[in-house]
């Protein structure tokens, strides 16, 4: 995972996101006023969040010591302050594996695969997991999703069938045979594209833009059988597979700016807090996954 700087602001309101059309607040909080033993309650909580719609947790990156003190964050927030989605640093689709994975009957680990792997062998980390999948059926869940247009090893491999079957649910005749082919060939592998060939990365870029439109002609088919959030997950997966193409470029270059990443991360916030998870209240992980 590429490393990003967290925001350095603690306890600062920032600049707001639209949400519902109506201006919406954020705060940064440093995630050590949740350690074991700081005494911080729902009511010491709620007057710094105040009426903030997003709270920005910071001071984590890749500690693994750090995540009991996320996981008094979380519990806090969504079961006392109403914040119904924790985004982590890591991709849209890997995250959004993690989610619908969570509603199995298998191990955390296996569902977690998708994620780094010093989260999945956390016990901690686990405890996190453990905790959103306990509010399902509660009337009001605790979502998981991923800021990122990142497909780690893994995720690329189990991306294309998982797409597959999401469109075959409607017709398999959806998905140009090519099309199908060409997603197999390029993306079903665990090879890196930014050591792959720049003439590989044109390809990936030529297929990820003819799955868009793909997926953008046969929007109200997908729609006619998946429902509509399931759709427009995978439309903005698809869209930040391009940007996933388009950053691998940059790493063969030498380096991913960290103003690309904040701004991909950016914009699915922004999808997020208009869209997908619109009208609800959100804890954001900042910093880095792995």
């Amino acid at each position: 995972m590429v490393r990003v700087m967290v925001l350095a602001v603690v306890l600062a309101e920032s600049a707001s996101i639209a949400l519902g059309g109506e201006p919406g607040s954020s705060v940064t909080i440093d995630v050590g006023k949740f350690a074991p033993g700081s005494g911080m309650t729902a009511e010491t909580l709620g007057s710094l969040v105040g009426d903030a719609r997003i709270v920005h947790l910071a001071g984590i990156d890749n500690d693994a010591t750090k995540f009991p003190a996320v996981l008094n964050a979380v519990e806090l927030l969504h079961g006392k302050l109403g914040f119904e989605a924790l985004i982590l640093p890591v991709g849209i689709f890997e995250a959004d594996r993690v989610e619908r994975k969570l509603h199995e009957d298998i191990p955390l680990a296996n569902g977690a695969i998708t994620l780094p792997r010093t989260w999945r062998e956390s016990e901690a980390f686990k405890r996190i997991l453990t905790y959103a999948k306990s509010t399902h059926g509660s009337g009001r869940e605790l979502a998981i999703a991923g800021d990122r247009c990142q497909f780690d090893p893994a995720a690329m491999d189990l991306y294309p069938n998982l797409l597959f079957r999401y469109i075959d649910r409607v017709n398999a005749a959806l998905l140009p045979p090519g099309l199908r082919a060409d997603i197999s060939r390029v993306f079903a592998s665990r090879q890196l594209l930014s050591q792959a060939s720049p003439a590989r990365r044109a390809e990936a870029h030529r297929i990820a833009g003819e799955l868009i439109e793909a997926l953008d002609a046969r929007a109200e088919l997908l729609q006619a059988r998946h429902p509509q959030r399931r759709v427009a997950m995978e439309r903005r997966i698809a869209g930040n597979l391009l940007q996933f193409v388009e950053q691998e470029d940059l790493r063969a270059a030498g380096k991913v700016p960290a103003a690309f990443i904040a701004r991909v991360a950016a914009e699915n916030l922004a999808w997020f807090t208009n869209d997908y998870f619109k009208g609800k209240k959100l804890i954001v992980w900042d910093g880095t996954g792995e």
